[in-house]
């Protein structure tokens, strides 16, 4: 990882760098198939309290479901999991305004 931001795959007019809540494109995959991320390095050990997804402003697109993986190598990867130690899985939903 050469940044803050690595991904599976990146669409031309999402790239990584536009991950950002203020972003009017963000992050967005290459290809629409299970199995793409994106991976945000921290320079410290974090603790995060929330994570905020943000579909495109300029299209129909947005984030339904995330699982959250840590590391502390960037090599050994383990799933955030809840108080039974399952797997968290974070659906979305979205108003329609």
């Amino acid at each position: 990882m050469t940044g803050p931001y690595d991904a599976s795959s990146t669409h031309p007019h999402c790239p990584t760098n536009k991950a950002r809540i203020n972003s009017t494109t963000g992050w967005c995959p290459g290809r629409s198939v299970d199995g793409q991320y994106l991976q945000v390095a921290f320079r410290t050990v974090s603790m995060l309290k929330a994570i905020t997804t943000l579909g495109r402003v300029n299209a129909d697109q947005w984030v339904i479901k995330y699982k959250v993986r840590t590391s502390m190598d960037g090599v050994t990867w383990t799933y955030v999991s809840n108080s039974t130690g399952d797997e968290m899985a974070c659906r979305l939903c979205y108003n329609n305004i």
